[in-house]
């Protein structure tokens, strides 16, 4: 269930972290660029379906 429901976000996670060191151009990549991919793609999937809503909230509740 982890590799379905998330690992289209942790491919979008990567996709981002290339795009943001493809240009850096060699350079470091600033920290908000590399925070950023970390939190959008959570936060767009919790905007998704109510089943993919309820799959990352339950996840990410420690009290669940």
């Amino acid at each position: 269930m982890l590799k379905r429901r998330f690992g289209p976000l942790r491919q979008e996670h990567l996709d981002l972290l290339r795009q943001f060191e493809h240009k850096s151009k060699g350079q470091a990549v600033p920290v908000e660029n590399i925070l950023e991919p970390c939190c959008w793609p959570p936060l767009r999937l919790l905007t998704a379906s109510a089943a993919k809503r309820q799959a990352v909230t339950r996840l990410a509740r420690p009290d669940c």
